[in-house]
């Protein structure tokens, strides 16, 4: 037996056998996906260690920032109660040199102590509302002309009337002279207002802070070399990098808005077309932002490796299943055009059944399947083609049959005729009952109702037609109170009533009389609605019928043909529309249906 004779009896074969070739390639994808699982779970491994360990760092270097920051309070707050200070503030303008000497003394001793022990303090200012400026650690170097007063930040630190520690952004100190080696240096306060024995807030003590003191706090080992860490201020203004490159610059504006709308979590982000992990927290203390940028190829270097590995797999693996499926394809291809051809075919509307070979094995029986398919498809089609038009027209005629606009015109001209009279009583009831019509056939949502909603509307119709015709037309509506609740389709009882008007009263009349009857018997549910009108010869009746159960929705008569017609579509040919009568005397429409309505 050759290799094509092989290869014809393993197709011949069950689908089962083949299987086992084919789970031999689906093994091979199985370990290329677990090798794929692997790289994936190490480098989330990774990639959580790397989170966490930033994470910590990032907590420690909060804490010791608030620590930093609420230890510098203290000093400040010995100032902003010093009694010498608040003298100087109250009425240094009144006094002799001899006491603003010693007052000033007694400051510097107490500013010496502060110091000594409180490296991080970089300056301490002392202003008052009445002018008073002090510069407490460098004196000697203050630009005396330097016009304070006109500066943001102090005016906003002046402002500032709560006992609480306000922290003041970044600013320029331009008030020293060029032998100060503070002189035009960026620095962060913190401040303190000074209150007088009416707590009336007379000053503020700011205290500068020494940034690279700050820098001391944070961490100096780096993951990696292209990881930054950053301090930035409520404003987005950088406090404090790693290089120190980008102090007093702003932070990326659309990265900011998103870190300043939590209070700590991560993100990534491209970055000068890097890919990188954003990592941030919120000092409690100062509202400052601790943010930290990890570059992800640093979270995935350690798995770039396995990933190399993995790949040279999938390469493998993907040339054996390409080999592997092209020719077993071979073997397919010839009966599977057929199938697919046959196919198009029927998509493009060639129903017709057909004996066709497409082969051996479970692709010809495929074929016949599909052929038996086709086949019963074409039966379908022709058996519920017609009924399916039927069913789209009466659904289209359903929503037509709503209030005509000549019925529209008469009552909107009976209305203006009842006001002009002054029959206002009247005109009310009128606009009632149409609001009513209106409201009812306009709800779209519903196609099913119950037979006291059905009713009331018909009885909203008539009511109409009773105060067109006063004294001529008489109406009465009746039913079981056990069918008040009984479903019904809408708007199946309008088109006939309105017949009853149109057709049955055409000639005109003097004591008209409508009537609608619901009852239960043995048979199911009998709506009758009936009238005293010219009635209709045995040659109409008949007539009539014929044209109300045809499927055509040509002619007159086309909204009692369309209430047939939703009857039988729902509740089954038994059920539906007779119409009976004398000549000149009365017209009968009976409605039968079934005792439960179907869903």
């Amino acid at each position: 037996m050759g290799l094509t004779d092989g290869m014809r009896s393993f197709l011949n074969k069950s689908i089962a056998n083949r299987m086992i070739v084919y789970f031999s390639l689906f093994g091979t994808l199985l370990l290329i996906v677990l090798g794929a699982v692997n790289y994936y779970e190490s480098s989330t491994s990774l990639e959580s260690e790397i989170v966490h360990y930033t994470t910590e760092m990032m907590e420690q270097t909060e804490a010791n920032l608030d620590l930093y920051v609420n230890d510098a309070k203290t000093p400040i707050a010995l100032l902003s109660t010093n009694s010498s200070l608040i003298a100087s503030l109250r009425h240094y303008q009144d006094m002799s040199w001899v006491d603003r000497l010693a007052h000033n003394q007694a400051i510097e001793e107490l500013t010496f102590n502060i110091n000594t022990f409180k490296s991080y303090i970089d300056d301490i200012l002392v202003i008052g509302r009445n002018g008073y400026v002090n510069n407490l650690y460098s004196g000697k170097y203050m630009n005396t002309s330097y016009p304070f007063f006109e500066q943001q930040w102090v005016r906003d630190a002046l402002n500032w009337k709560e006992s609480q520690l306000q922290i003041i952004g970044l600013h320029r100190r331009e008030y020293y002279t060029v032998l100060d080696r503070k002189y035009n240096t960026d620095t962060v306060s913190v401040a303190l207002p000074i209150f007088d024995e009416n707590r009336e807030a007379i000053g503020v003590v700011i205290c500068d802070l020494n940034l690279d003191k700050i820098g001391d706090l944070l961490p100096v080992k780096r993951i990696a070399d292209n990881q930054q860490l950053f301090l930035l201020d409520g404003k987005g203004q950088i406090l404090f990098d790693q290089g120190n490159s980008r102090v007093g610059e702003a932070y990326e504006p659309g990265l900011f808005e998103r870190i300043n709308a939590g209070s700590s979590g991560r993100f990534r982000q491209t970055i000068d077309g890097q890919n990188m992990m954003i990592l941030y927290t919120t000092s409690e203390m100062t509202g400052w932002k601790i943010v930290t940028q990890v570059p992800m190829n640093l979270i995935y270097h350690h798995a770039n490796k396995l990933q190399a590995t993995t790949y040279i797999s999938i390469l493998f693996a993907i040339a054996a299943i390409i080999g592997i499926s092209t020719w077993i394809s071979v073997q397919l291809r010839k009966p599977l055009k057929l199938l697919v051809s046959r196919m198009k075919q029927v998509e493009a509307g060639n129903f017709t059944p057909k004996t066709k070979s497409y082969g051996y094995g479970e692709v010809q029986l495929l074929g016949d399947k599909f052929e038996n398919m086709v086949a019963e498809i074409n039966r379908l089609i022709t058996e519920n083609y017609e009924s399916r038009i039927v069913q789209q027209e009466s659904e289209f005629k359903a929503l037509q049959a709503q209030i005509n606009p000549h019925f529209l015109f008469n009552t909107l001209q009976l209305i203006q005729t009842e006001i002009v009279c002054e029959n206002y009583e009247e005109s009310s009831e009128l606009l009632v009952a149409l609001s009513h019509l209106f409201r009812y056939s306009m709800d779209y949502t519903r196609q099913v109702v119950t037979l006291r909603e059905e009713l009331d509307y018909i009885g909203s119709y008539l009511n109409i037609y009773t105060q067109k015709y006063k004294g001529r037309l008489h109406t009465s509506i009746s039913a079981d109170p056990l069918l008040e609740t009984y479903a019904i389709p809408k708007l199946i009882l309008q088109p006939i009533v309105e017949n009853c008007i149109v057709h049955g009263f055409a000639d005109g009349f003097h004591s008209g009389k409508i009537t609608v009857d619901c009852v239960c018997d043995e048979e199911g549910v009998l709506i009758r609605i009936a009238d005293n009108g010219i009635g209709m010869t045995e040659e109409q009746l008949a007539a009539l019928s014929e044209k109300i159960g045809s499927t055509s929705g040509e002619g007159s008569r086309i909204g009692l043909r369309n209430v047939q017609q939703r009857i039988k579509m729902k509740y089954g040919e038994e059920y539906g529309m007779s119409v009976s009568g004398n000549p000149r005397n009365s017209t009968i429409v009976d409605i039968r249906l079934p005792g439960e309505m179907k869903p």
